[in-house]
């Protein structure tokens, strides 16, 4: 097994004319959380949709483990559900099912997309709420939660399919200091199991305190940041 989980190689993306992305290039190792930062429109939810096979891109390759997508053409439904097992998105507003209850949001998707026996799908919600400090909340509705706690069943829902990648998008931009920290510190214990996280944020404190590496997108271009932990 490959000692990284990502690889992006020469990735470039439009919209319309104007170019998002140039030839970024990166690789993050296994179990490594890596904060990805630049100004609003610099193309960093972009790098997250396209890591998650959600946008096609022009030239590159993005590699997730041993799942190749290709630019310049549509992606191939076969590698795109086998992305779908390995990549999981936490998206900067957590679009929980108002109409259902906490625990049926986490079971959901692996009972209807990837088969799994409901008693099985349902025994991981559980756990996943539990390692996550809301199994309390498995009945309330989205609702009835607080924004650290639909935050928190956000990522047991991207979790639950067990996906070695976790990306994750301005993850703190409805917490105050607290809620940051917590969730700082509950995600580098994902990174501990040998999860491997990608965050997109504008938060410069809260990637310091828990990213091993800084990537910067600015014009198109990915660079690593040196002043990391400084």
């Amino acid at each position: 097994m490959s000692d990284w989980t990502l690889r992006l190689h020469d990735v470039s993306f439009f919209r319309g004319q104007r170019r998002v992305l140039a030839g970024a290039s990166f690789d993050v190792a296994r179990g490594e959380l890596v904060a990805l930062m630049g100004p609003s429109g610099a193309g960093k939810t972009t790098l997250l949709r396209l890591i998650a096979g959600l946008d096609t891109f022009h030239s590159g390759t993005v590699q997730v483990e041993d799942v190749a997508l290709n630019g310049g053409a549509a992606h191939p439904p076969a590698a795109l559900n086998r992305l779908r097992e390995k990549v999981g998105m936490v998206f900067q507003y957590p679009y929980l099912f108002e109409h259902l209850p906490v625990l049926k949001n986490i079971w959901l998707a692996p009972v209807h997309a990837r088969g799994m026996p409901r008693p099985e799908a349902e025994g991981r919600a559980r756990e996943l709420l539990a390692s996550l400090g809301v199994e309390h909340r498995a009945a309330a509705l989205p609702r009835e939660l607080s924004g650290g706690e639909a935050q928190r069943v956000a990522i047991a829902r991207a979790l639950a399919v067990d996906p070695p990648l976790l990306l994750m998008d301005e993850p703190t931009s409805a917490l105050d200091s607290s809620r940051r920290t917590e969730l700082s510190e509950l995600l580098q214990g994902l990174t501990r199991d040998g999860r491997t996280l990608v965050v997109a944020t504008h938060d410069e404190e809260f990637a310091r305190q828990c990213a091993a590496r800084v990537l910067r997108v600015s014009e198109g271009c990915v660079s690593e940041d040196d002043q990391i932990g400084q």
